[in-house]
């Protein structure tokens, strides 16, 4: 397959963008654009065609998930922040933007404080170029692949949006409580509230042992194990206080505090650093405060009580003092139960966007190689 630099089959219109700064920009019907798509409207155009734009600065450069160039049409005007590519009548305007959308172009970015590209290295970057049937054929290819993976994102994203649903329709407003639940304050409710580890742990880490929670693995009804870190058992025998078992809840006190999950079945033990820790009583079910937690704490963007200037922080006195509706058992045991389905499902929605991304990946390094 001929290999050619990007030069040679597109004519750069980078002398036609204008920079507008947003102060003397007008709002208006046509797109305005930048490196990494639509940054507004504005009352006038430029380009009035098909064309591809490649970031110039402040692109996601070396993003695997995020492209660097996207394609446009009709009336828009373009900043100086993207190249402006106009292919040649040899090159399908969808292929060039596939083989540049994630294109690694490290060796071309110049520029210490902010990584750039300049027209004159952009233009030496070398593609394959098949004939224009060919390129079609595998525009057509990755297109459908990548029209999959974003049905697949977009399926995960609704279904994140079913538990708070499913929680209100069941138990109304948990801040309002406009179905007249008793209350009761989280303290009384639990049989310990406590704080992790507070305290430097650049000693403490091992390469493998008891896991060791941090803010960073606790996500909305998910415990992540991404970046998870691991301490001795003699580290962990010394914070028992803050020692996790299955069914314990952790809730995220700085940074955004309220986010909230249910230790699961796979960490059979675990401690945390700086986490609340509860853990409850006949009165909660776990899956349920967990819920509670996220719409009542991790879903408002200041929670009265909270201090830090820098990163809002809850507290553990305003942990203990704040009130809760308190439903039945078994109406908590039901919306248990919907969780654990809904984790089902998500699980393999997880699974199948996993394949998506995988499928589109394959088909990217088979036609552009290792720069994708």
């Amino acid at each position: 397959m001929p290999v050619v630099e990007l030069g040679d089959i597109c004519e750069f219109l980078d002398h036609r963008r204008k920079p507008v700064s947003e102060e003397f920009r007008k709002s208006g019907p046509y797109p305005y654009y930048g490196a990494n798509g639509q940054q507004g409207w504005i009352d006038r155009y430029i380009f009035d065609e098909p064309l591809v734009l490649l970031a110039e600065d402040g692109g996601h450069f070396g993003s695997t998930t995020k492209p660097i160039a996207y394609k446009i049409s009709g009336k828009t005007w373009v900043n100086n922040h993207a190249h402006v590519l106009k292919p040649g009548p040899l090159c399908d305007i969808d292929y060039l933007t596939h083989a540049l959308s994630f294109y690694d172009v490290s060796k071309f970015i110049g520029g210490t404080t902010r990584p750039k590209l300049t027209k004159g290295n952009a233009e030496v970057i070398k593609l394959p170029l098949p004939d224009l049937p060919e390129q079609k054929r595998i525009a057509g290819q990755l297109e459908q692949a990548d029209r999959l993976r974003r049905t697949r994102r977009y399926a995960l994203e609704l279904s994140d949006t079913f538990l708070p649903a499913a929680f209100v329709k069941l138990f109304g407003d948990p801040i309002r409580n406009l179905k007249h639940w008793p209350s009761i304050q989280l303290g009384d409710a639990c049989e310990r509230l406590t704080v992790g580890f507070v305290g430097s742990m650049v000693n403490e880490y091992c390469d493998s042992g008891i896991p060791f929670l941090r803010s960073l693995n606790v996500r909305r009804n998910v415990i992540a194990p991404s970046e998870l870190k691991f301490v001795s058992e003699t580290f962990h025998a010394k914070l028992s206080k803050s020692a996790l078992r299955p069914g314990d809840v952790v809730s995220v006190r700085t940074g955004k505090p309220g986010v909230s999950a249910v230790i699961p079945e796979w960490i059979a033990e675990s401690n945390c650093a700086d986490l609340i820790v509860i853990t409850v009583g006949r009165k909660l079910v776990p899956l349920f405060l967990a819920e509670l937690l996220n719409q009542r704490l991790g879903d408002v963007d200041h929670i009265s009580g909270t201090t830090g200037a820098i990163q809002t922080h809850l507290n553990i006195e305003r942990a203990r003092e704040l009130v809760i509706p308190l439903p039945p058992i078994g109406i908590q045991e039901r919306f248990a139960e919907v969780v654990r389905r809904h984790q089902r499902l998500r699980a393999n929605q997880s699974e199948a966007r996993r394949e998506a991304d995988h499928i589109f990946r394959s088909l990217r390094h088979r036609t552009f190689g290792e720069n994708r």
